[in-house]
């Protein structure tokens, strides 16, 4: 079921025998490097490969010492003066001990920001701190307040509904009611001859096209009235209803008048409140008063449909 678990040849751990031949092997391509250089110099110019080989002395003293590198505790087997061949494998082992692997510090955002000239860090810092968000203030107690035109301005409409305003959207409606000419030339008529009457002008007033040209499109043609001939009527209940805001009121029903109708006193409570429903209704609609008595009563069972034509 299993095969053989055959051991690696190799071994994973870092020998004295692996470090000592990696350090052969750098000193001999050092050493051909060198060789090679040195002969490239020699072929090409003396002096210059002269003064390569010469030892290059430092222009500036170095800042810390041996002594104090001697102190560090992953140089603690390392000495002032040149270490010897054969203790070289020995230290780096030591050195590769005792050092730490150096933790990598990722830049954040705070690093990629460009700092102001002029501004601290503490600065930066606050004003990366969270908005001031006023805390509203809610009335424990509410105290009701009675209305007052001062108060009620701000619920007004942008176009006043005034008493001269209503007076000229009813006008308006008359107007088109009479079939006025608001939105044409009025019909004086023309005349062809001084002493004969005036003629009317054959024009196309009920279509969508009037004044273009649409083929297969039937246009009726028909004469639109003198300006003189033009008549316009006002309703006195439509003009309190619409302009001044009174309506008609209608008198209201009791129980008694329906006792021909019903005999209980729940059928006559049934239509008592129907008869209530069709009065409001019809107190608000502009109709005329003697079309309103009329439907009062028949919608109310008093009368019958009949009377409606």
């Amino acid at each position: 079921m299993f095969g053989k678990l055959n051991r690696a040849p190799y071994s994973t751990g870092v020998t004295q025998e692996f470090l000592q031949n990696i350090l052969a092997r750098a000193q001999e391509a050092t050493a051909k490097k060198v060789g090679s250089a040195a002969n490239t110099a020699r072929r090409g110019n003396v002096k210059k490969a002269n003064r390569r080989l010469k030892p290059v002395a430092p222009r500036v003293t170095p800042v810390s010492s041996p002594s104090v590198i001697n102190k560090q505790p992953q140089f603690k087997n390392r000495k002032g003066t040149a270490m010897k061949r054969e203790s070289e494998d020995v230290d780096l082992i030591a050195v590769m001990s005792n050092s730490k692997s150096r933790p990598n510090k990722k830049s954040g955002s705070r690093n990629l920001r460009r700092e102001i000239p002029g501004m601290t860090k503490s600065t930066m810092a606050k004003g990366e701190s969270k908005l001031f968000v006023p805390k509203q203030v809610v009335q424990k107690e509410y105290v009701p307040q009675e209305p007052t035109p001062s108060s009620l301005i701000r619920f007004c409409p942008a176009i006043p509904v005034t008493p001269a305003s209503r007076m000229i959207n009813y006008s308006l409606d008359a107007l088109k009611s009479a079939d006025y000419p608001l939105n044409r030339f009025p019909n004086y008529g023309f005349y062809d001859n001084a002493q004969g009457p005036p003629k009317h002008v054959a024009i196309s007033l009920r279509t969508s096209s009037f004044g273009r040209y649409q083929p297969d499109y039937g246009l009726v043609f028909e004469r639109e009235k003198f300006l003189s001939e033009l008549s316009i009527q006002c309703e006195p209940s439509k003009v309190d209803a619409q302009v001044s805001g009174k309506y008609q009121t209608l008198n209201q029903y009791s129980k008694e008048d329906f006792k021909t109708m019903a005999k209980s006193e729940k059928k006559k409570e049934e239509l008592l409140q129907n008869a209530e429903v069709v009065r409001k209704s019809l107190e608000s609609n502009p109709l005329d008063p003697a079309v309103k008595e009329l439907l009062y009563d028949v919608c109310s069972g008093l009368k019958p449909i009949s009377d409606l034509t």
